[in-house]
């Protein structure tokens, strides 16, 4: 929503761009490159001096969460309005159907600006006493009590000249041709201000929107139009149903002497209207096509998100006089024609008008969510290069403050309004969220995601912790490490890296340093990054799992390296990455046999080996051999410097058993005295070798297993066949309990088994 091209945030408040915002009003604006840089600028401009102090120089009333608001229900609004563009006056009435939702309600509160005056005021047809609370708030004595789910009818007749107690919430104006305008932008509780509601996201209701405005004029609004038709001397009723949910700060109009035209948009089963308003002095092929053009992205979105969730409805783009875009629910205003912008707007109706952000905390899920969609516009689009594409639109919208949080702590205590449209935090740094949550979770769980977003919250409204358990249920694993960074904490990580090529184990590897240098009041960052390597030409991209302010990874090659990238091709968000100087790190371990998990069915022959990526210092005492979990297995030990090799040589054959093999890390490498570099159990999927999280410290474990030999009747010996041989092993082993010379299985060697080996003569093992 509200996009305009101010250069920068101290080039918004300048005088200069005062006037440029100004005179855009009078025209178009530019071409939106960018969308999140238009009207969120544009909107914390304008509602600097709007929250705090209304026109009269008092303070405004709290439009925050009144707790009143959670004892009823808003069913639907039956809103009549004739809107006289000249005088800049309004007279009407609405009709609120309302549910209780506590027991026992005697009083309903709505908002209506006290410039107004209420002529008339009924619950159920009968006249009811009624007193203002403060200049926003009226209270109103109902008939009787209500209980939980019993309804009651509010009417509300009312007349006066509205006041911008917002930014732009309500204004008549006159545009460069000298036509008179009258618009609205509620957003965001600023519906008050020229019609009786019950402001607050959480409470949607379905709504008829009547207005009468002169003959010669058109009015755009939300939903199906029916109209117009003649209503007295020369003026002509619009009448638009809304049949959807809607939020009050999405209701709209706009009066002018707009030039219509329409389309249609036809989808697998169906098709729907596009209706499109626009000023006479822009109607060109040109800027009608730049409009029509979106069918490409309904199409194009339908196949991210799923159906347009206001089929039955339609689908609107109106001229208004805000420098930007504002996505009134399936009736867009904008100021301009650009692929962006109506990108951006669009995108609200899925991500801000079909899911609601439910308080101004959790307006990144509004806009955050359709910044992105612009970049997602451009890698899916038609003939888009993809990947290329995504890549340099997110460049493109990478916020250059991250000093604040995407969630807004308190944005009603805030005294600048514009935090909650802040285009660095919850426009882009937003945008950058979901980026690198689509990373994180992958591509398939994260459209997963939005899907199930949308199935839990169709026509609703829901919170970031809302959107974090829907993540969750989806990822199937806890993702309050990456909300709690990301969207909750400030900052992002400056990244410092650098590499080497080792051989080691008759292999080559790449061993990177990263770093984390941030401010010690940032968080260090845990992410998945890639890291992409080239050899002779071919690179190959890989993930480690970063979340140590410095850390040491160790990555196979098939040859020497040429080159190493850090997170090539952006998915994090970080303020800044580049080189550094290599700094030594701990050792690893990047071979063991047996190899980790083996199963062998004899004991091995060769000593159990363990090798590192560099030299280290290590005895026999920083080994441990246990077989079955609780018997220490004695073991001589050597070690070739040169190899960088560990040998260690059993005390006699392994009997068949589970074993653990345990490297402590009071091995160190020989230089700086790191310590081993030595877990097992990693992040990300990734193997026990090399073994390490990324900095010193950490035993390494290996587990592996020698079977027991398979009992086979008459076989005394285990050989697989049954012979003179056993004989001999019987008797050799006579009066004993096995398994040596056991041929029959009772742990006695006697005088069955010998039996046994004669009833089995030349039999081979099964």
């Amino acid at each position: 929503m509200r996009h305009r091209l101010f250069w920068t945030v101290i080039a918004a408040l300048s005088p200069a761009s005062l006037t440029t915002a100004q005179s855009e009003r009078r025209g178009v604006v530019a071409d939106d490159h960018l969308c999140a840089e238009t009207c969120a600028h544009a909107k914390a401009l304008r509602g600097r001096a709007a929250r705090g102090l209304d026109p009269g120089g008092q303070p405004v009333a709290n439009l925050g969460v009144d707790p009143l608001d959670a004892l009823t229900d808003m069913l639907h609004y039956d809103l009549f309005l004739d809107v006289n563009p000249t005088a800049g006056t309004v007279s009407g009435s609405n009709t609120m159907t309302v549910a209780s939702a506590a027991p026992g309600l005697t009083t309903f509160r709505f908002r209506l600006q006290s410039n107004f005056t209420i002529t008339d005021l009924r619950v159920n047809g009968v006249v009811a006493p009624w007193l203002r609370a403060d200049s926003v708030h009226v209270d109103v004595t109902l008939d009787q009590p209500y209980d939980p789910g019993e309804q009651f009818e509010l009417f509300v007749q009312y007349n006066g000249s509205p006041i911008d107690n917002g930014w732009d919430s309500v204004n008549f104006d006159t545009r460069a041709s000298g036509a008179r305008i009258a618009w609205t932008l509620s957003e965001t509780d600023f519906a008050y201000t020229w019609w009786p509601t019950k402001d607050g996201n959480r409470d949607k209701a379905t709504a008829r929107l009547r207005f009468v405005a002169p003959t010669g004029m058109s009015v755009a609004s939300n939903g199906v139009l029916t109209g117009p038709s003649p209503f007295g001397t020369g003026k002509q009723l619009w009448d638009y149903q809304v049949s959807n949910p809607i939020a009050t700060y999405l209701i709209c109009f706009a009066i002018t002497d707009f030039v219509r035209f329409s389309d249609t948009y036809n989808f697998s089963g169906g098709s729907m209207p596009l209706e499109f308003f626009i000023y006479p002095e822009f109607d060109s092929p040109a800027n009608r096509n730049g409009w029509l053009a979106v069918k490409n992205h309904l199409a194009t979105f339908e196949s991210l998100f799923g159906p347009y969730p206001f089929r039955n409805e339609k689908y609107g783009i109106y001229n208004f006089q805000f420098p930007g875009g504002m996505e009134h629910q399936t009736m867009t205003g904008q100021s301009g024609f650009g692929e962006q912008l109506t990108t951006h707007e669009l995108a609200h109706q899925w991500w801000g008008n079909m899911v609601t952000a439910a308080t101004w905390n959790d307006i990144w899920l509004n806009e955050g969510f359709a910044t992105y969609c612009e970049a997602l516009w451009l890698e899916f689009k038609p003939g888009s290069t993809g990947t290329p594409a995504l890549v340099s639109a997110m460049a493109a919208r990478k916020p250059t403050n991250v000093s604040s949080s995407v969630y807004i702590p308190d944005p009603l205590n805030n005294a600048d309004i514009g935090r909650i449209f802040n285009q660095q935090w919850t426009y882009l740094k937003g945008a950058w969220a979901l980026h690198m949550l689509r990373s994180v979770v992958g591509d398939a769980a994260f459209f997963d995601i939005l899907e199930a977003w949308r199935g839990t919250y169709l026509y609703g409204s829901a919170t970031t912790d809302d959107f974090e358990q829907v993540a969750e249920s989806i990822y199937g694993q806890p993702l309050d490490w990456f909300f709690d960074q990301w969207v909750y904490a400030i900052g992002a990580p400056t990244y410092r890296s650098s590499w080497r090529n080792v051989f080691a184990a008759g292999q080559w590897w790449v061993e990177v340093y990263a770093a984390q240098i941030q401010s010690g009041s940032w968080p260090t960052f845990a992410m998945p990054v890639e890291i992409r390597t080239t050899v002779g030409g071919v690179a190959t991209t890989r993930q480690v799992w970063n979340n140590q302010r410095a850390q040491h990874f160790l990555l196979p090659v098939s040859a020497s390296a040429s080159a190493m990238a850090f997170d090539p091709q952006p998915r994090i968000l970080w303020t800044s990455n580049s080189a550094n100087t290599f700094v030594e790190g701990p050792p690893k371990i990047i071979a063991v046999a047996p190899a980790p998990g083996a199963v062998l069915a004899d004991p091995p022959a060769s000593p159990l080996t363990v090798a590192f990526h560099k030299a280290v210092t290590i005895t026999g005492a920083d080994i441990t051999l246990m077989r079955d979990g609780a018997t220490p297995v004695p073991f001589s030990f050597a070690y070739d410097a040169g190899l960088r090799v560990a040998a260690i040589i059993p005390d006699g054959t392994l009997a068949p058993g589970a074993y653990t093999l345990t490297v402590h890390d009071t091995v160190v490498e020989t230089l700086l005295t790191k310590a081993l570099d030595g877990e097992t159990a990693l992040p990300l999927g990734a193997g026990p070798l090399p073994t390490g999280d990324g900095v010193p410290g950490g035993s390494a474990v290996f587990a592996f297993t020698i079977l027991a030999p398979l009992f086979c009747p008459g076989d005394a010996n285990a050989d697989g066949l049954t012979d003179f041989n056993d004989i001999t092993e019987v008797l050799a082993n006579w009066g004993g309990s096995g398994p040596a010379g056991d041929a029959n299985g009772d742990s006695m060697v006697d005088f069955d088994d010998i039996t046994e080996v004669l009833v089995r003569w030349l039999q081979p093992c099964p």
